[in-house]
């Protein structure tokens, strides 16, 4: 069971406190009870001392009680106008024998030693209710009243030693409520404290487990964030190091064609102007001979203009203008103008809203994904419906280039066919943490799409 830590605590310490608090209560109860037996065992000794000592002086010197004596402790039963309601009276000898009874039975009987007679005899009031195991007490069990005993010794007045014990039986009715009063109060305040004691501390371990639950709940929340963080810084850095990898793959692909495309096209141009040029440096004979030199001499001429085409077509295919101070949409405009001119066709533009501030390195990247993706529409295409759409997204930028071409079959994205160009784009914008994405279908056209980031570090 998945308790709380509240919860727990509320368990653990209520049976500590409880059992505590009962033991503690049923000290306090005991204590109340000799406390008040005690004060009231003393008042009633030095009340009966008052009253009966004086008159059983004679104790000392006799083994009976003085007709005075005697009429005296009789009065003191029947006489309430103190408050007292002395219910039996017995004075005992210091042999333990009853040298006077009040009901006059047991007088000179020698019962067994008690332990509250012997304390007396002691020099000690004693007192006690209801001791039913006093089997010398058990003929006072018939008044039907609650009875509080006290045993008080009784002492010569000139030597101050122990003459006898005084026992009487007082109606402890109201002795009882008293002690009643003073039990329930002890309990009441015991009870108001562990309560008390056991919400404040419940309230603190409480509140202390609210925000633990609290703390774990962000920490869980935390962990998932940072486990999905690391997935993805994964998935980044995965795709990092394939764009990297294939990076290198397209930049030694492409040195590879642009060594092929000079030595099949500028080179052989200039081998040819080579050749030609021997018939050019002959010297002059007939007019024949004049006229090759003169046809030797232009195809010289244009060789080297072929050639010199030649390299420019293949110099615009791999060089990059500046752009560090200039704006993205001048970027696109610049891309699309060099196309334009270069192809001798038109391109629909469509830009919305552009951000201002892009990296050199972003900005470069959609320079290449225009000129990449123009020049395929132009040789797949013709140049048919060619269309570039430019907008903002979110924290990306999102660049369309579509064509009205015949389409074709994409295969296993991201390889997208076997075009140089198309993969190493793939490679690049993915590096930069966007995405690439082509579209295209038989007899409708080609869409290629990509998404750069708007706040990559220059």
């Amino acid at each position: 069971m998945d308790w709380t830590l509240s919860t727990r605590f509320l368990i653990a310490s209520s049976i500590v406190i409880f059992t505590t608090m009962m033991a503690i209560g049923a000290w306090i109860d005991n204590r109340i009870k000799k406390s008040v037996v005690q004060n009231a065992a003393a008042a009633s000794a030095r009340y009966m001392e008052a009253l009966i000592g004086p008159a059983v002086q004679d104790m000392g010197h006799n083994r009976t009680l003085t007709p005075r004596a005697r009429l005296v402790i009789s009065e003191l039963i029947e006489d309430t106008s103190l408050g007292r309601n002395i219910l039996e009276i017995k004075i005992w000898r210091l042999d333990g024998s009853i040298a006077f009874s009040s009901d006059g039975r047991h007088v000179g009987d020698l019962p067994p030693m008690t332990p509250e007679l012997a304390g007396a005899l002691a020099g000690r009031v004693m007192a006690d209710f209801d001791d039913t195991t006093d089997i010398e007490s058990m003929d006072e069990r018939l008044y039907g009243k609650p009875i509080f005993e006290v045993y008080a010794p009784i002492y010569d007045t000139q030597t101050k030693r122990i003459i006898g014990v005084s026992e009487f039986y007082e109606d402890a009715t109201e002795l009882i409520r008293d002690f009643t009063i003073a039990r329930q109060q002890s309990w009441l305040v015991v009870g108001a404290l562990t309560f008390g004691m056991l919400a404040l501390l419940f309230g603190i371990v409480h509140h202390a487990s609210l925000l633990i639950l609290t703390q774990k709940d962000a920490l869980k929340a935390q962990i998932h964030e940072l486990a999905r963080l690391l997935k993805s810084n994964e998935e980044l850095r995965a795709k990092v190091t394939s764009a990297n990898s294939g990076s290198v793959k397209v930049s030694d692909q492409v040195l590879s064609r642009v060594g092929a495309d000079l030595h099949d096209g500028p080179a052989q141009l200039l081998s040819f102007a080579l050749l030609r040029l021997h018939e050019v440096g002959t010297v002059p004979g007939t007019e024949v001979q004049s006229q090759r030199r003169i046809e030797a001499l232009d195809a010289v001429t244009r060789a080297t203009q072929d050639a010199l085409k030649e390299i420019r077509n293949i110099s615009a295919g791999v060089s990059v203008p500046e752009v560090e101070g200039m704006p993205i949409s001048a970027v696109i405009h610049l891309a699309i103008a060099q196309h334009e001119r270069r192809t001798e066709t038109t391109v629909d533009e469509v830009m919305g809203e552009l951000p201002g501030n892009l990296s050199s390195t972003i900005k470069t990247c959609a320079f290449r994904l225009l000129q990449e993706g123009l020049n395929n529409a132009y040789r797949h295409a013709g140049g048919r419906g060619q269309c570039v759409r430019v907008a903002t997204r979110g924290d990306s930028l999102t660049i369309e280039i579509s064509d009205k071409g015949p389409g074709f079959v994409p295969r296993n994205q991201p390889g997208c066919g076997d075009t140089l160009g198309l993969r190493g784009l793939r490679h690049r914008i993915e590096a930069l943490g966007g995405s690439f994405n082509i579209h295209s279908t038989i007899g409708t056209g080609t869409t290629l799409s990509a998404t750069l980031p708007c706040s990559i570090d220059a």
